[in-house]
């Protein structure tokens, strides 16, 4: 399991542009690293965020979140069997991860395996009713199933929990 963490963790690298990732100067722990490469994320810096995660995993290549992210990344740049590889390392390491099933959903949707995509898009939104990129993508595996009625019971359910939220959020 771990020397396919490693393998994964250098095609990722080797992916952002160099198969070696610089060591950051200042120590941080992994929670750390992992926040700076969302702050990348959120700002479209995805080969300098593939870096830091990159360094997460040497140091620990059974981190769910780190992975998760990788396979973000992944996705969001068309490389979806990368992204599936990351996905399943990360569910590998946190079958409760609802973000790295959502990211595996993702990756077979690109793939087209609306099925499985579909099935691992329920899981993330079980594992996590608030988990809503999840449900936008179970959407779009229900149009593409052709299932309309189906993607509209999605956008009910999603509204409903999104409601309740809201409604908890407010107090008494």
């Amino acid at each position: 399991m771990i020397k396919k963490a490693l393998a994964v963790a250098v095609f990722a690298g080797m992916l952002a542009g160099g198969a070696a990732t610089a060591r950051a100067q200042e120590p941080a722990t992994a929670k750390q690293q992992i926040r700076k490469a969302e702050r990348l994320m959120a700002t479209g810096q995805l080969e300098e965020a593939l870096k830091v995660l990159n360094d997460v995993l040497e140091d620990d290549p059974t981190n769910a979140t780190a992975w998760a992210n990788t396979a973000w990344i992944f996705n969001h740049t068309g490389k979806f069997g990368p992204a599936l590889a990351a996905a399943e390392l990360a569910i590998a390491a946190d079958s409760d991860h609802s973000n790295a099933w959502r990211e595996k959903g993702f990756a077979l949707l690109g793939q087209r395996k609306y099925d499985r995509a579909g099935a691992a898009l329920l899981t993330a939104i079980k594992k996590n009713k608030q988990n809503w990129p999840a449900y936008e993508y179970l959407i779009v595996v229900l149009e593409r199933l052709d299932e309309p009625e189906m993607a509209n019971d999605v956008r009910r359910l999603k509204q409903l929990e999104m409601d309740r939220v809201r409604t908890a959020a407010v107090p008494d």
